[in-house]
């Protein structure tokens, strides 16, 4: 299978991060590449139907990056992974991949940003979720994250 690869000046920032192992900031311009892939960049938010329309050679180059600076311990795929082992249970999902403790979601600064995190820890890409008049950043609430570790593609 040939590989695709998507316009580098898009994914260099965040490259950049990775080889550092800046995961924080990673993770913030992960949020902001999908905004960009789904032309909701002035919006600040995805949802279900942009999480689906993101092209597939640019979700599998978001994930190749993760995966490749993080020795497989980040990304897409390996969320995906372990959300079909949670079989497709978003409360499991969140305690397996150390989002959720002892029942309650972490607040996204209270993370580990680092390679000590558990598998599938990262990316989390917080993004603006709106929630009625008061549009809130979260990466626990939307469908767009189930939208998006539901691919075939990835």
């Amino acid at each position: 299978m040939k590989t695709v690869i998507p316009h580098e000046s898009t994914y260099q920032t965040l490259e950049d991060l990775l080889v550092v192992q800046q995961w924080k900031e990673a993770d913030e311009e992960t949020g902001r590449i999908l905004l960009q892939l789904s032309d909701r960049a002035s919006e600040g938010y995805i949802n279900k139907s942009h999480a689906l329309a993101i092209p597939t050679s640019d979700l599998q180059w978001l994930d190749r990056l993760w995966r490749e600076h993080s020795y497989n311990h980040f990304g897409f795929s390996i969320q995906q992974q372990i959300w079909n082992l949670s079989y497709q249970n978003y409360a499991e999902f969140g305690q397996r991949v150390g989002w959720r403790s002892q029942e309650i979601w972490l607040d996204y600064d209270r993370l580990t940003f680092s390679l000590e995190a558990p598998l599938g820890h990262l990316p989390v890409a917080k993004l603006l979720i709106p929630v009625g008049d008061h549009p809130c950043f979260s990466f626990v609430l939307g469908t767009w994250r189930i939208a998006l570790l539901s691919r075939r593609d990835l």
